[in-house]
């Protein structure tokens, strides 16, 4: 890595682009290259895996090619906490990020890349690489009344799911457990402009949809039938887009 890299990162979106991936989890590896910010990485467990990406502008270093392993992602929140400018300068010098303003300097060190948990097997071009069923595009008051429902049914076994499902024309997301007599639900209509065509339920558990995390008004909602072997079974993914920013989940059903 050659000495003294600055890096200009709006730091606004830097914010944004951080808070989504520390609901995942704390460790990262940031990759930069042609200007743009990329982190592959999966929760513990491995219940979700997030495609994140930010698209920086043409300042200082911010086309230079590197790896920043980031073992705690909270000091980097808190960098953008303590800017009192729009855009941070970071130095990496060496194994060293550096950060000054009028008021404050500090520094952290790197960590090492080999101690970073990575998605197994999932590279960002297989990630972008799964064919598209079914695809709608979701209103955020429509996702905030499905999280508001959970108080409804909550019980304290844990196993709350969210069932989504076509009916009539009309995609839905139920808050319940099909697989128990005594369940509660709460269903929510979520649209009816969708394409291609969604076969059965996709089951997720709860505790793993409130993982995620939302910058805008819009998110788009697309399932992929994955067929191996004798198994068929749906993987759920959730996008986000804004101007230079770009968060992508994917989301492997429970067996139904």
């Amino acid at each position: 890595m050659a000495n003294k890299i600055k890096l200009h990162i709006p730091t606004k979106e830097f914010k944004l682009f951080l808070k989504s991936i520390s609901k995942i989890t704390e460790s990262i590896i940031i990759k930069l290259k042609d200007k743009k910010m990329e982190v592959l990485t999966t929760s513990e467990g491995g219940n979700i895996i997030m495609l994140s990406s930010f698209i920086l502008p043409d300042e200082g270093d911010n086309n230079v090619d590197l790896e920043l392993p980031i073992n705690d992602i909270s000091k980097l929140l808190k960098i953008c906490d303590f800017a009192i400018e729009e855009t941070i300068i970071l130095e990496i010098n060496d194994n060293l990020i550096k950060y000054k303003n009028d008021y404050i300097r500090l520094k952290f060190y790197l960590a090492e890349k080999s101690i970073i948990p990575l998605p197994p097997q999932v590279t960002p071009d297989k990630f972008r690489a799964f064919p598209i069923s079914f695809s709608i595009k979701l209103n955020m008051d429509k996702l905030i009344q499905l999280e508001k429902g959970f108080s409804f049914v909550r019980d304290n076994s844990g196993n709350t799911k969210v069932y989504f499902y076509v009916e009539d024309g009309v995609l839905y997301g139920e808050l319940t457990d099909y697989q128990s007599d005594t369940t509660d639900s709460f269903r929510v209509s979520l649209g009816t402009d969708y394409t291609g065509q969604l076969i059965g339920r996709i089951p997720i558990k709860f505790d793993v949809w409130t993982l995620l995390d939302y910058f805008n008004d819009e998110v788009i909602f697309d399932v992929s039938v994955v067929k191996r072997k004798s198994l068929t079974y749906n993987i759920l993914f959730i996008r986000q887009l804004s101007e230079n920013l770009e968060h992508n989940y994917l989301i492997q059903s429970l067996k139904n």
